[in-house]
């Protein structure tokens, strides 16, 4: 597993703040294990749709028109 030496802070609604703890305490995680795994999986999925999107339009030139 990669070290986990980055940190980013955010500001939530509190209501925001009470669901994410109810959701990772049901999943038997702390809050801050459950928005990591969140961001880690949102971050796998961008990469896989970028992934694909290499292969449809790759390094060629498109016509823009079609």
């Amino acid at each position: 597993m990669e070290k986990l030496d980055g940190q980013v802070m955010a500001h939530i609604p509190s209501t925001a703040e009470r669901q994410l703890k109810g959701l990772a305490r049901i999943k038997g995680v702390k809050a801050s294990e459950y928005v990591r795994d969140l961001i880690i999986d949102h971050l796998d999925e961008e990469l896989r749709q970028f992934q694909l999107r290499q292969e449809v339009f790759g390094g060629e030139e498109l016509d823009q028109k079609g």
